[in-house]
């Protein structure tokens, strides 16, 4: 299975996360997004658009379906997660911490889904 932590080099730890977040985006939904046209770089976080991190991520999909010889779209389950098992062994590669501009994203995030009246804490 590809090492993902060969092909993505060079980035800061948020994109290096932010790729890895794409790649999961596009294996867990594969089958979904040929038919449906989804956009995996559209999501409901606003996140600004960073060229290199969409280019290595279409690359290291490329590199993932040419070794599989076939589109994602046509994975079995163990395929899809073997592939999810090696970005998440990337993903917990990356050392540092998130960010704070990326914390406070989320913290709206939940903060929207969960409604008035429900705390969640930070340990």
């Amino acid at each position: 299975m590809i090492d993902f932590s060969k092909i993505i080099t060079g980035f800061n730890d948020e994109q290096a996360r932010n790729i890895a977040y794409y790649l999961t985006r596009y294996f867990k939904g594969s089958p979904h997004l040929e038919k449906g046209g989804k956009d995996i770089f559209s999501d409901v976080f606003e996140s600004e658009k960073d060229e290199s991190v969409r280019s290595v991520t279409l690359k290291s999909i490329e590199a993932v379906e040419k070794e599989a010889g076939l589109s994602a779209s046509k994975f079995d389950n163990n395929t899809v997660y073997k592939v999810l098992n090696a970005i998440t062994k990337f993903e917990e590669s990356i050392t540092g911490r998130s960010s704070d501009k990326s914390l406070a994203g989320a913290d709206r995030f939940f903060s929207n889904m969960t409604g008035p009246g429900v705390n969640i804490s930070h340990r």
